[in-house]
């Protein structure tokens, strides 16, 4: 799987395609994304404004996509 992964705070995501892959719980689906955007939430804690979000953090909020 690619994701865009927090590994710095205010530095550019580190896109990786070596994550596994999710397994889809019973009332779940995954998705093939075709575009993402970072929600504000995000966006702080990339930023380094909330001291919460771990780096090695997928961003993984506002997606697009089609069932595969």
């Amino acid at each position: 799987m690619r994701a865009a992964v927090l590994t710095a705070y205010r530095r550019p995501l580190e896109f990786r395609d070596d994550l596994p892959m999710p397994t889809p719980g019973p009332a779940d689906a995954v998705i093939r994304v075709e575009a993402c955007g970072v929600c504000r939430s995000d966006w702080h804690g990339w930023m380094g404004h909330d001291p919460d979000p771990h780096r090695n953090r997928r961003l993984r909020r506002a997606h697009a996509g089609s069932l595969p």
